[in-house]
């Protein structure tokens, strides 16, 4: 179902009706996996995300028939995003991959929000992912949330996984059950309250 909760862009938060910041499906996942990017200097993990956000951008073009793949390996854009788009159009093809909504925004009882990357006629979840690593428990982790979101449970979701310089592939996860998500998110909520308890903010 639609989310009535808002994106802010200026920020990047969620806000929901009203008017209270919510985590967002990120933000869930960066609890839970904390400590997964400790070791990469914050420029670099910057830089990932807006490589990260373009081939998303790009994709999501492709897919709404806005961007010809075979004419952008003839522009200027950086060599690893042409042979991701390249390599998308491939397991597209192979895969049958046809978005039927994509970046949409979804809510969890207004409590915390996040955006999918595509979902299909079968109601699966395509993720994208640039990383230079597989992180498949993250991945099934943020996953679960968006199926709670969406308000159904599936036993299974894919990863399209674009890394530079490498061959790209198609990841089968089985997302987080209702009940792991549930369980995350209220251990969530009690982490905030106790710091917030802590700092003295009601």
């Amino acid at each position: 179902m639609k989310s009535m909760v808002k994106f802010i862009e200026d920020g990047h938060y969620y806000i929901n009706s009203k008017g209270v910041i919510i985590p967002s499906v990120s933000d869930l996942v960066d609890f839970h996996f904390s400590g997964t990017y400790k070791n990469i200097p914050k420029s670099i993990l910057q830089a990932a995300a807006e490589y990260g956000t373009l081939v998303h951008e790009l994709l999501e073009q492709y897919d709404n028939g806005e961007l010809d793949v075979e004419k952008i390996q003839y522009s200027k854009i950086d060599p690893n995003i042409k042979s991701s788009l390249k390599q998308y159009a491939e397991l597209k093809k192979k895969y049958m991959i046809y978005p039927k909504s994509q970046e949409q925004i979804v809510s969890y009882k207004e409590r915390y929000a996040g955006r999918y990357d595509k979902l299909d006629d079968a109601k699966i979840l395509w993720d994208v992912k640039t990383t230079s690593k597989k992180y498949e428990d993250k991945w099934a982790c943020q996953l679960g949330y968006y199926y709670l979101a969406l308000g159904y449970e599936k036993e299974v979701a894919y990863v399209i996984w674009l890394p530079k310089k490498e061959k790209g592939e198609v990841v089968m996860i089985q997302p987080w059950s209702k009940k792991q998500c549930e369980e995350g998110l209220c251990a969530y909520e009690e982490h905030i309250a106790r710091q917030q308890s802590m700092l003295g903010v009601w």
